[in-house]
């Protein structure tokens, strides 16, 4: 649906959101993500998803740590993104 958010996680901890109707069409070759968000270069991309697939999420790093949030929490306003989990040094999403 053209209303639909959606959602980037990257590795960082940070979630940005994409309004569906903002995203190319399907002609052409389309445009980098990272285009669209304000996320540097070196920062890996760790899942693409449609806000309210699921209520609620799973969020953990690769240190083991983690929690449970809702989806609707993690909605970004910006192109800078949401900051929801801060992985420890080292750590990854």
């Amino acid at each position: 649906h053209t209303t639909d958010k959606i959602i980037v996680a990257a590795e960082n901890g940070r979630f940005y959101t994409l309004a569906a109707d903002k995203l190319p069409g399907g002609r052409g070759f389309g445009e980098p993500v990272r285009l669209m968000i304000d996320l540097d270069g070196d920062i890996g991309i760790v899942d693409i998803f449609r806000a309210g697939i699921a209520e609620k999420l799973l969020v953990a790093a690769s240190d083991g740590r983690g929690f449970i949030v809702r989806t609707a929490d993690i909605i970004a306003e910006t192109r800078k993104g949401k900051t929801v989990v801060t992985p420890r040094i080292g750590a990854k999403l």
